[in-house]
């Protein structure tokens, strides 16, 4: 037997009796109540296991759970990528500042065999995995750059640079002038360009026999002023053209003269027998001008023939530092002919 609570007084009536003792009232419909609660009771289980609502919303945030997960191990792998190669950017940077040249051997194989002097940028810098690769691009500002990739024993090393080869100044001023040093190219690809010593040599050689083609003697000598009788003196003089399109110094050249005697030559004496033969200091010529050297003779007879040839008193590599003048285009020209 079982005892079970009347729904009216709330006195507990055995489950055998048909009403309260106490107040009378029915008891059978009494456990009524009871049975709809537990049949609730099952329902709501039901509901909560097989509900395909809660179940796909239990599956989304299994997923965002795991992205998470997922995405902070990626940021994580990423920026410790970033301070590896970071603290070895650091390495390189110590090297090149303190003259380490077998540090820097080490760090950038290429740039320790190939590069004159390397130059270090003060500023700050940022690193970034390259796209698709395993690479990273370290980044100063457009024209200053290190691309680095992964080496034996998870270390680095440069594969490539840009801003941090550097050449003597008067190098590069002549380099930039002539096309030989241009902005955008690699350091790599600079060190091929001013390594190439043929270079200056042909365009030197060829500026040099150009440019003294351009000075030459224009006619013939001629007797510019009649000498006394008493003296018998004369005034021989020769024009010199220079077709360059700079002023030529008299310091830098001379005039060699050879002349033979008409005299000489009726009286049947040797003729190679020189009347007169010596040098006349330059004069200045202006641009695409010309000057008139002169030089006096005693005992003129009148001249068989004669020989004037122009000396220069520098070297050719004096003369294409003093008169040479870059257009730009000279290093692209070169490679036109070179290939």
């Amino acid at each position: 037997m079982a005892l079970i609570k009347c729904s009216e007084c709330g006195h507990m009536v055995s489950d055998k009796a048909t009403k309260c003792p106490k107040c009378g009232c029915p008891t059978k419909e009494a456990t009524v109540p009871h049975q709809e609660d537990v049949a609730s009771d099952d329902m709501l289980v039901y509901d909560e296991e097989e509900d395909p609502t809660k179940k796909w919303l239990y599956g989304i945030i299994a997923l965002l759970l795991a992205a998470i997960g997922g995405g902070g191990y990626w940021w994580y792998s990423q920026s410790k990528g970033e301070q590896k190669v970071q603290l070895f950017v650091e390495q390189f940077l110590k090297a090149v500042e303190t003259g380490d040249r077998e540090a820097v051997r080490n760090l950038y194989p290429y740039a320790a065999d190939t590069a004159d002097s390397l130059t270090a940028p003060q500023s700050d810098f940022m690193a970034s995995k390259i796209e698709e690769s395993d690479h990273y691009k370290v980044v100063w500002n457009k024209d200053v750059w290190l691309e680095i990739a992964p080496w034996e024993k998870e270390g680095w090393t440069i594969i490539s640079s840009q801003g941090f080869f550097a050449w003597p100044d008067n190098v590069m001023v002549f380099a930039k002038k002539t096309g030989q040093w241009k902005a955008g190219l690699t350091d790599k690809e600079l060190a091929e360009r001013m390594s190439d010593d043929k270079f200056k040599k042909t365009l030197m050689d060829e500026f040099c026999t150009a440019f003294k083609k351009k000075v030459i003697q224009k006619g013939s000598l001629q007797v510019l002023e009649p000498s006394m009788y008493e003296l018998d003196e004369w005034t021989l003089g020769m024009v010199i053209s220079n077709s360059n399109d700079v002023q030529i110094l008299g310091n830098d050249y001379k005039v060699t003269m050879l002349i033979r005697d008409q005299y000489l030559y009726l009286n049947n004496m040797d003729e190679n027998e020189a009347w007169f033969s010596g040098s006349i200091r330059g004069k200045d010529i202006p641009p695409n001008g010309e000057t008139t050297l002169t030089h006096v003779l005693e005992g003129y007879q009148g001249v068989k023939d004669s020989s004037v040839k122009i000396q220069w008193n520098i070297t050719n590599q004096q003369l294409f530092d003093k008169y040479f003048v870059a257009k730009g285009d000279e290093y692209d020209n070169y490679l036109k002919h070179k290939y």
